[in-house]
């Protein structure tokens, strides 16, 4: 099965800035420990097939654990999904396990669903059928993602931006300004990227076509727009894969 430029984009959000998980889990009621730093890891899970049996984004957060000053304290599981998918049920739960069973430590399971029928379909335990064996996903749907007005909150964290913009961006206009003015803090090139990353989420909403007029008015922008026109154009990270937390 093909990953739409949508589902990218959501993975490359959170592979740009994971400590934006631990913000969203701890917000969300997840005790997350003290850590030193945070990491991309591996997705994959030892299995032939590259989209069935692999994360999205799997991270881990690193601290002194007995003698080893970066051991592994907690690993987060980030999936993005648009659907209603009963097969999701299956999976995840191999996700949470082979990681944990890797770097030996708990895992969370973190899962985006850019749509709230989606979310609180998703937002549901999942029994193994082992007593007591249940696995309860940490669901961020529409509703628990801020609406973020302030553009030097959104220069600070871009990529909150995005999601906000996503979620709230077609009913909130002052979303889509903070969204256009605040990246102007950042390399120029990020800023390109993730305007481009809020063109394609908002596609076909009064959102997207708010953001493209503001658009209008930078000419290293006018040329953006969404859809498939970005579908080969994720850009570059904005941020190493190693950086410290966040104590938060």
């Amino acid at each position: 099965m093909a990953i739409t430029p949508e589902h990218q984009i959501y993975a490359g959000l959170f592979s740009d800035a994971p400590d934006m998980a631990v913000a969203f889990l701890r917000d969300l009621g997840v005790e997350v420990p003290k850590y030193d730093r945070s990491e991309l890891t591996s997705c994959d899970l030892g299995h032939v097939d590259p989209v069935e049996r692999r994360s999205d984004v799997a991270i881990m957060l690193r601290g002194k654990v007995g003698d080893d000053p970066f051991g592994s304290l907690m690993g987060v599981v980030v999936e993005a999904q648009r659907d209603e998918k009963e097969r999701k049920r299956f999976t995840w739960p191999e996700y949470v396990s082979a990681l944990r069973s890797k770097n030996e430590c708990p895992v969370t399971l973190l899962v985006i669903c850019p749509r709230q029928h989606v979310a609180d379909w998703h937002d549901e335990p999942i029994p193994l059928g082992h007593p007591g064996f249940v696995l309860r996903p940490i669901v961020l749907g529409p509703d628990r993602i801020p609406v973020l007005t302030d553009p030097e909150e959104v220069g600070r964290q871009p990529t909150l931006g995005v999601l906000s913009a996503a979620a709230h961006g077609p009913a909130e206009p002052d979303v889509i300004k903070a969204l256009h003015s605040g990246p102007d803090s950042i390399d120029p090139e990020m800023a390109t990227k993730y305007i481009g990353y809020a063109l394609n989420l908002l596609t076909d909403s009064t959102g997207q076509r708010a953001l493209e007029e503001v658009n209008l008015t930078r000419p290293s922008r006018a040329g953006l727009g969404g859809g498939a026109q970005l579908a080969g154009r994720m850009g570059p990270s904005i941020r190493p894969p190693l950086w410290d937390g966040r104590d938060a």
